[in-house]
């Protein structure tokens, strides 16, 4: 069976998202220096960038 997947985030959040991580993979920051240079702490930086599908049955 094929359950639907809802995103935790609305489209533009996701968006949002995968803009952040490009741009940073892009100029070719670790994450650790795109933590530094954003103001925040690196796990921070990975819930912003993290983009979570859930299944609801």
């Amino acid at each position: 069976m094929n359950y639907p997947q809802y995103s935790k985030f609305s489209p533009i959040t996701v968006s949002v998202k995968k803009n952040i991580r490009q741009l940073r993979l892009n100029a070719g920051y670790s994450m650790n220096e795109g933590a530094r240079l954003l103001g925040v702490s690196r796990k921070q930086l990975e819930d912003i960038e993290t983009v979570r599908n859930f299944v609801f049955i």
